[in-house]
């Protein structure tokens, strides 16, 4: 007689306990979504760092490469460098506050993105056209060619940064499609890092290689690669190699004409 209302209580626990262990599923992959992010924008800063090491953020305490912080343009070229860190530590903050449950504040503080991605694109369009009138250091190519690794940097940036606040509630979408903008224009800091510059090769940009982990990650957490990382991710490889041919075209080349002289 006692049979039938014990296995009702070892049904129910055995219920109650699946619940424990999906919900406990639930907060780790969570988790582990989280702290993969959170690496992505570490990696990116430590590259941005890196390559910026000696002329910007480690003057003086590192070797400075050549730079127009020590050539004729200091006012210029700092404020474009504290523009874009600002970018990189608004997008670390936004990382961070999702990561710590603040969805709430992570929103309020993303309507920043909307003056500092204007700003980072206004300052790196000045710095681009300084550069391409008195020339690019540790650039392999002419002047008027190398002026197209900027200006389709910040269109991209502009392209897909913009599309990512546009999908701002999509999360899946919005955060592949910021880190890979992101990828794009910090390409000119990692670009600076000394073994790149060795390679002799301005089509390659070693952000690209993150590109990596992103479908390495989409492959384990989703079962499949996510289209804003196949998009995003296949869009900023043509366009980084497409910027050198490009500018070596020469209908590029007299389009900017007015711009290098």
């Amino acid at each position: 007689m006692r049979t039938a209302p014990a296995a009702g209580i070892l049904v129910a626990l055995q219920f109650r306990g699946n619940g424990v262990v999906a919900r406990a599923t639930g907060v780790s992959a969570r988790a582990a979504e989280h702290r993969f992010w959170l690496a992505m924008v570490a990696s990116l800063t430590v590259l941005v760092a890196w390559g910026f090491g000696g002329s910007f953020y480690l003057r003086g305490l590192l070797p400075a490469r050549g730079n127009y912080i020590d050539e004729g343009a200091p006012a210029l070229y700092i404020t474009h460098g504290l523009v874009f860190t600002a970018w990189m530590l608004l997008l670390a903050v936004q990382v961070w506050l999702v990561a710590d449950g603040q969805a709430a504040r992570h929103r309020r503080l993303g309507w920043a993105a909307l003056v500092v991605l204007p700003a980072v694109v206004i300052t790196g369009l000045a710095v681009a056209v300084h550069a391409g009138r008195h020339g690019f250091h540790e650039m392999p190519v002419p002047r008027e060619v190398a002026l197209a690794v900027p200006l389709l940097s910040l269109g991209y940036f502009v392209v897909v940064g913009g599309l990512a606040l546009a999908l701002r509630r999509d999360p899946a979408t919005h955060k592949r499609l910021m880190i890979i903008a992101t990828m794009m224009v910090a390409g000119a800091g990692t670009a600076r890092i000394p073994w790149v510059t060795a390679l002799g090769v301005p089509e390659f940009d070693v952000t690209q290689v993150l590109l990596l982990p992103m479908v390495w990650w989409d492959r384990r957490s989703l079962g499949r690669i996510h289209p804003a990382t196949v998009g995003g991710g296949l869009s900023l490889l043509a366009t980084n190699t497409a910027m050198i041919p490009l500018g070596s075209t020469a209908g590029w080349q007299a389009l900017v004409a007015p711009i290098t002289g």
